[in-house]
């Protein structure tokens, strides 16, 4: 497995989340997460052996979590804003 890049924006303001939002949008074929410190981290794309245990592990959680009645499930890569100065994955503003 390939190790994420982290970017440092140390000397820029950064991105506000409607601009990493677009960044984001503008580069479909990467995959971008932003941390608390306001660093953009490049994720390294998952494999067939990887995509094929997330699929795997997303199938039994969504079993489990159907059987209890406790909430919702997602797929990968799901897309939150965030109550902390981040975000992982971009949502669309407004």
């Amino acid at each position: 497995m390939q190790e994420a890049i982290t970017l440092s924006f140390r000397h820029v303001e950064g991105f506000s989340d409607e601009e990493f939002y677009y960044f984001c949008l503008d580069n479909p074929d990467l995959t971008f997460e932003r941390n608390a410190e306001g660093q953009l981290i490049l994720m390294p794309n998952s494999g067939g052996r990887t995509g094929r245990l997330n699929a795997l592990v997303n199938y039994y959680l969504t079993g489990w979590n159907l059987a209890r009645n406790l909430g919702e499930t997602f797929d990968l890569p799901p897309r939150f804003a965030c109550p902390v100065p981040l975000c992982v994955r971009p949502m669309p503003p407004g």
